[in-house]
């Protein structure tokens, strides 16, 4: 996993206090468990579909002020996340106000800017990822609840961290087809391929 790759190069002590914010039902926290790191917590909108129990978790709801203090944690997860949101900018802010100064910040999600997906967007107006079913008028509900919400474009994301955070390393991985079929899994520092990209981030000070 390209992911535990960067990790593993950073050398970070393995009780370094980490956070999964968007922590789902703790699967990556089990990994990191797996990888000797031990001082790990989630956080998640729905506290349900937690399944750790030696984890400590909070509920969070992410349009808002994060339950924990300032310059907590010395890393900060947050996988396919920021496209739900209705104001990534905000959530940004939150996770550098509770990542400690020269920490961490490892974010992935879907890739807008793949030419793919650019296809795709000419052909059927929208991008990959991004269905038919972001139209409120066909499930307002779902969308309220769980549907991709906002494509992060690559250079509306370097703006996004702009005197926050260093982008010390970025990925695009995987191709995903404009129809149904196979992805190919391989990595780029290219935003024109790849369908989900991968950003580490250190934080100012």
């Amino acid at each position: 996993m390209l992911i535990f790759e960067k990790l593993a190069e950073l050398e970070l002590p393995k009780n370094c206090k980490m956070l999964d914010a968007g922590c789902g039902d703790g699967s990556f926290l089990f990994e990191l468990q797996e990888k000797g790191y031990f001082n790990i917590h989630g956080c998640d909108m729905d506290e349900k579909g937690f399944v750790p129990n030696d984890i400590k978790f909070k509920k969070a709801n992410f349009h808002q002020k994060l339950p924990y203090h300032d310059h907590e944690f010395d890393v900060v997860f947050s996988l396919e996340v920021i496209e739900h949101l209705e104001n990534p900018w905000f959530f940004m802010d939150e996770l550098h106000r509770i990542i400690r100064p020269h920490g961490h910040c490892v974010l992935t999600t879907p890739n807008p800017d793949n030419i793919t997906s650019k296809i795709l967007f000419l052909l059927m107006g929208r991008f990959n990822h991004f269905g038919h079913n972001l139209s409120y008028e066909f499930n307002e509900a779902v969308i309220r609840k769980d549907k991709h919400r906002t494509p992060i474009f690559h250079f509306f994301f370097q703006e996004m961290v702009y005197k926050r955070f260093i982008i010390i390393t970025y990925w695009s991985n995987g191709l995903q087809p404009i129809f149904k079929g196979k992805e190919i899994d391989f990595k780029t520092k290219s935003p024109l391929i790849g369908a989900d990209k991968i950003y580490f981030l250190k934080k100012r000070e």
